[in-house]
């Protein structure tokens, strides 16, 4: 079975910049071999209608850097830098144990970058919970 992890990853673009960053994606080629344009759910920011949100949640997943449509699911990351594209995500991944938590973020080096981290931020959180079956 292996080791299982909840993935949740959030990016904020500009709204102006996201179906640019969209068409490059879905041409990527772990993207088209492991079907990962469906992976993603886009929308605009409810809070900054200026602000694109790309997100993907994944819930009890095997989550290693090398399987392919991991790598995949994280070239997203290198392409907007690719693309000089303005950004900011965080990735949360919370393993089977208790203190396994891992928190990846970065933004880029623009004006609008706090803005986007303010979207980011609001749109994604952690919260654990223990449920007691008595």
């Amino acid at each position: 079975m292996g080791y299982r992890s909840d993935v949740a990853i959030v990016m904020a673009v500009p709204a102006k910049d996201a179906e640019k960053l969209w068409t490059a994606y879905k041409m990527e080629d772990l993207t088209l071999a492991h079907l990962l344009d469906e992976e993603w759910g886009i929308q605009t920011s409810t809070n900054n209608p200026r602000v694109s949100i790309f997100w993907c949640n994944y819930n009890n997943v095997k989550w290693y850097a090398g399987y392919p449509d991991v790598k995949g699911i994280l070239d997203m990351f290198e392409l907007v830098k690719a693309l000089e594209i303005p950004y900011a995500y965080k990735l949360i991944r919370i393993g089977e144990d208790y203190d396994d938590v891992e928190i990846d973020e970065e933004m880029s080096e623009d004006e609008i970058a706090d803005e986007l981290t303010c979207v980011v931020d609001r749109t994604l959180t952690i919260h654990r919970h223990i449920e007691l079956d008595i």
